[in-house]
């Protein structure tokens, strides 16, 4: 990630929670994102859902356990 990434993190407090954990710099940046084949993408997990439009402070989010999950999007070619 050091080398440079586009974040699609949506809320500050995780934004800030990731800079801390990941010790690189991730933007609040609430995007969609269409990934292209060659994309390798870091996915933030919470394990407990949250009440519907409950925005968590970092404190908050700290406490809750988490999982990261890396995806890398292929080509599928049209045979199958």
């Amino acid at each position: 990630m050091s080398r440079g990434f586009v974040s699609a993190v949506g809320h500050q407090a995780t934004a800030d929670l990731l800079t801390s954990l990941l010790q690189v710099p991730v933007q609040f940046n609430r995007i969609a994102v269409k990934a292209a084949p060659g994309d390798v993408l870091v996915h933030f997990v919470l394990r407990e859902r949250i009440p519907e439009g409950k925005v968590l402070t970092l404190e908050e989010l700290q406490s809750l356990p988490f999982d990261f999950a890396i995806s890398e999007i292929e080509e599928v070619s049209e045979n199958g």
